[in-house]
């Protein structure tokens, strides 16, 4: 478990540290470098970015292509952001600062993982573009694939070393025939600085101004050349500790309050956004729901046990639906606002100059998440109330003799459970890779480039606390053994195999269980899963020939990718639970998967290997002619021959034109693929409880069912049709100045998604396999298969604007960088079965949907300024305004409308006339204004979430400081 008590010592950590630092400002040597050659590169276009500034470079491959090493020439949009800037906007975590990024949407982030109720994979940093999924936007790292951390082919970004990074090179389009697979929506490049010399160490704590959610980050990067410079080592440590924002939110009334989407009365199918949402059928100590035999008189029904086991009346609150209600007497819910997580990381590099030209290489790194989630036990006995017979030995007196007196032979009721304990997950993920190669000089322009690559990704999570259902039910059902006169399950009495070992419990009543009754039901259950990759590839690039405005480039390049995993999770998740042998033992919980209330999914197998070869050109027209400054074309096409899909072809046309020096045009047409993951073909059934639906033959009332996932080795590949038109604005009367604009336009066809809940009820009719109900009817479970069944589309803009300058002019000796970038999202559509569903707009979470909603419009601006001593850099973000989703049928009164929200982000750094100015203190404010999220909650009745953790900042106000020396 991770020290809850952490961030009072982060705190003080860093002020100790400080404060000897500011000690050894005292003496030490005058500062010698210049501020402008320090000066960061403001996040923009690569054909935007000035060709002077420290990224630049004649021989790097800009990120989308294998041919263009001059940004201005790439017809595929890259925008640009340096590592400094990404941490004056996150000083913890830099995957943070590129989620931020408008063209992320979708993305689950490691401040905001418990918003979104998962355990697995919690406090992942999952980075999407367009909202199109994490899993169709792929991560490199120096232009390479590195191994998956989930088993939907997601990699977290958390695993990239951030002590070495350079800068992140972001694709917004389609890079599947530069990359293969997964660059569905584009691609995102994070490059180390392999040449770096010298030592860097950085040392800081934080706080929010809540006294929780505190942090501590230490890391040290180090470089040195060796053999007269033919030989380089680098080597990267970093630590960071994030505190979870755990059961006390700590005046966060926006959280406190309760807010959720329920069900507006017992017989409507209409919602309400509400307060203070509780289960309208359990309680602490447990509501009876009603008698049997039927029609029997029933003075018990809708009571509740006290602590001592004593009944009083239970108070319903108001929009009472079958499951949700707000106010009363029910329990509340709650979870981890945000997990706890721990990230060490680990890099070392070596290369050498084998020959004039020929430098081989071995790399390796080393990655450890470790993150903390609290859940809870069901308000429902695990799904299915309980069923209290009249011989319960634990029954009060009075209540057995009020049953024997009208003739009740048994009652139902459910409970919350909540002294059954918090369930308590814990995840550690970790990711080994290595990689070896060769670069060279093949003589004149061609080069060539060969690399292998290994790498593992292993996953465990541990749930403690986790109910065994079948043993829950058992021990429910204690009676008075005649001949001991000692309490025993009913089981142990009849001598049934199931009887051995059973503890009977005591339910009736908060704080009725005993130690040794938990101890029977409760357990700790374990998934696991291991995922290696292996890459072999190489290629060769240079000029062909000359034309008369240029060389014609070209890349020829080999690939070869296999992939497997394994996904472990104890014998009792394969077992069929049927409840043989107890009494009562309910309806709903016959034939279910796995035994435990979270039951991990079941263990299962899977791989696949991909062989490919690929061709780009890229060819300059015409040069230097009126109307004509530049015309140039690029082109390229990717086989790829899949041992589970079988043979595919990807490719992509670009051109850029400009028609003088100040402005450029560029237009991009690709294909692009995504090959089913291992997941989604293989995945056995795999339950997921507690999903809310409207019953069509209930009369729409809002009840919970299980889903039931299943994989599909049938699955064919997703084939994306991508457009991007754009213009590039450098004005030569402004210098310093850059804009652009650019229109992008994706369709993916044979989108590989679950039915819905509601699609598969709706195509069910009155009977269906899919679709399970319980003996009088209610619904029971819902199975969903993974099918290429779906289409996506989104459209819209990408606006960006930079602005940097010298400011002596003005009296300051120093540099300021002006950025805008923002996004407009016209369209963000899923169509299934003949339905479209437009998803702008929709800013509450909806679990049941395979893509989340997005703002019609969001953005960032920032200004930084920097001289020798001070920086300062503020930074505005941007979420437009929106509404409740379009899924869901509201009360025709229901406010549906979310506003917007700004959030302020401030840094201030001081560099000391002390150490050569090789030391600088820095103190962060995120969300200046403490703004709170606005209530955009989601419909889960197992865990209501008052606003969407994938979009707004759940901390809210948070202060980091640290100190930065560099030798």
């Amino acid at each position: 478990m991770l020290n809850r008590k952490t961030p009072g010592r982060a705190i003080g950590s860093a002020a100790s540290i400080m404060a000897l630092a500011w000690a050894a400002t005292a003496t030490g040597a005058q500062a010698q470098d210049a501020v402008g050659d320090s000066a960061p590169l403001p996040a923009e276009s690569a054909a935007t970015a000035p060709a002077d500034t420290a990224i630049a470079d004649t021989d790097i491959i800009v990120t989308g292509s294998r041919t263009i090493t001059d940004g201005a020439n790439a017809p595929t949009p890259v925008t640009v952001v340096s590592s400094e800037q990404l941490t004056v906007a996150a000083p913890g975590n830099l995957a943070e600062a590129v989620g931020q990024l408008p063209a992320f949407r979708g993305s689950t982030r490691a401040s905001s993982a418990g918003s979104a109720g998962t355990t697995l994979g919690a406090s992942a940093n999952l980075l999407s573009l367009r909202a199109l999924s994490p899993f169709r936007t792929l991560i490199l790292l120096d232009g390479r694939r590195v191994v998956p951390t989930q088993m939907t082919g997601a990699v977290d970004a958390n695993m990239i070393p951030q002590g070495l990074l350079k800068r992140v090179d972001v694709v917004t389009g389609g890079a599947s025939a530069a990359y293969g697979s997964d660059a569905v929506a584009g691609a995102v490049n994070f490059v180390l600085d392999t040449r770096y010399t010298g030592l860097k160490l950085n040392l800081q704590g934080g706080l929010s101004s809540r006294g929780d959610a505190g942090n501590m980050k230490a890391s040290v990067t180090g470089g040195t050349s060796f053999a007269d410079g033919r030989g380089h080592v680098l080597f990267s440590a970093d630590y960071f500790n994030q505190d979870g924002i755990d059961l006390d939110y700590r005046g966060r009334k926006w959280a406190e309050a309760g807010w959720g989407v329920i069900g507006s009365s017992l017989t409507s199918p209409e919602l309400i956004v509400a307060p203070n949402v509780r289960d309208a059928t359990s309680s602490a100590g447990g509501v009876i729901l009603g008698c049997q035999p039927a029609g029997t008189p029933c003075p018990l029904a809708r009571m509740q046990f006290l602590p001592g086991g004593s009944l009083a009346p239970y108070n319903q609150g108001v929009n009472v639906s079958s499951s949700t209600m707000s106010g009363g007497d029910g329990s509340i819910r709650r979870a981890n606002l945000i997990a706890g997580y721990r990230l060490k990381s680990f890099f070392g590099r070596l290369s050498y100059d084998v020959a004039d030209g020929h430098t081989v290489f071995v790399e390796g790194n080393y990655n450890h998440l470790r993150s903390h989630y609290f859940g809870f036990n069901s308000g429902q006995f695990l799904g299915a109330p309980a069923t209290i017979f009249a011989d319960n030995a634990y029954l009060a007196p009075s209540i057995r003799a009020t049953m024997t007196a009208n003739g009740i032979q048994s009652f139902t009721m459910n409970r919350s459970n909540f002294d059954f304990g918090d369930m308590d997950f814990t995840n550690n993920t970790r990711t080994r890779r290595v990689v070896a190669g060769i670069d060279g000089d093949l003589g004149g322009s061609w080069k060539y480039s060969l690399y292998g690559s290994y790498g593992r990704s292993t996953f465990d999570l541990l749930t403690s606390n986790n109910p065994h259902i079948e043993n829950l039910y058992n021990a429910i059902d204690a009676v008075v053994d005649p001949s001991s006169g000692r309490i025993v399950c009913r089981s142990t009495l009849l001598g049934l195999p199931i009887g051995q070992g059973c503890v009977p419990i005591n339910t009736f009543g908060d704080g009725a269980p005993s130690a040794d009754g938990l101890n029977y039901v409760l357990r700790t259950t374990f998934l696991n899963y291991d995922i290696d990759q292996v890459v072999v590839a190489g290629t060769v690039r240079g000029s062909l020939f000359s034309l008369p405005a240029g060389d014609v480039n070209v890349a020829v390049g080999l690939e070869y990718r296999r992939e497997t995993a394994e996904q472990s999770s104890g014998p009792d998740n394969d077992v069929i639970r049927t409840g043989t042998g107890i009494r009562g033992y309910p309806a709903a919980q016959r034939n279910q998967p796995g035994a435990y209330f979270s039951s991990p999914a079941a263990g299962y197998e899977g791989d696949f290997s991909v062989r490919e070869g690929f061709i780009e050109i890229a060819a300059p027209i015409l040069r230097d002619t009126p109307f004509f400054q530049a015309l140039d074309v690029n082109g390229a096409v990717r086989y790829a021959d899949y041992s589970s899909v079988g043979g595919v072809v990807t490719w992509k046309a670009g051109a850029i034109w400009a028609p003088v020096e100040d402005i450029r045009f560029r237009v991009t047409r690709s294909r692009d693929i995504r090959a089913p993951s291992i997941q989604e073909r293989f995945q056995p059934s795999s339950p997921v409880i507690g999903q809310p639906v409207n019953d069509p033959l209930n009369g729409g009332a809002r009840v919970t069912v299980t889903q039931v996932n299943q994989g599909n080795l049938a699955l064919s590949e997703e084939k994306a049709d991508s457009l991007t038109l754009g213009v590039v604005l450098r004005p030569r009367f402004l210098p310093g100045l850059s804009a652009s604009v650019d229109y992008f336009n994706i369709k993916v066809k044979d989108v590989i998604a679950a039915q819905t809940r509601e699609a598969v009820l709706a195509a069910c009719g009155t009977s269906c396999p899919e679709v399970i109900r319980n003996p009088d009817g209610s619904l029971n479970s819902i199975i969903t298969k993974q099918s290429n069944l779906a289409e996506l589309r989104t459209k819209g803009e990408d606006y960006e604007l930079g602005y940097t300058t010298d400011t002596s002019g003005i009296g300051l000796n120093g540099r300021l960088n002006l950025r805008l970038l923002a996004t407009h999202t016209r369209s963000l559509s899923l169509i299934q079965n003949g339905v479209v569903l437009e998803r702008v707009g929709d800013l509450n979470v909806v679990t049941s949907q395979s893509i989340p909603g997005v703002a019609k419009w969001t953005g960032q601006f920032s200004v930084e300024y920097r001289s020798e001593r001070f920086k300062l850099f503020v930074q505005e973000r941007y979420i437009g305004p929106g509404n409740l989703d379009k899924v869901q049928r509201y009360v025709a009164t229901q406010d549906t409308s979310i506003p917007a929200r700004f959030y302020t982000d401030v840094t201030l750094g001081y560099t000391p006339p002390t150490l050569g100015g090789r030391m600088e203190f820095y103190f962060t404010v995120n969300n200046l204004f403490d703004k709170d999220p606005p209530i955009a909650p989601n419909g889960a009745t197992i865990q209501p979430r008052a606003s969407n953790g994938m979009l707004y900042d759940f901390i809210g106000r948070a202060y980091t400081g640290g100190v930065k020396f560099t030798f």
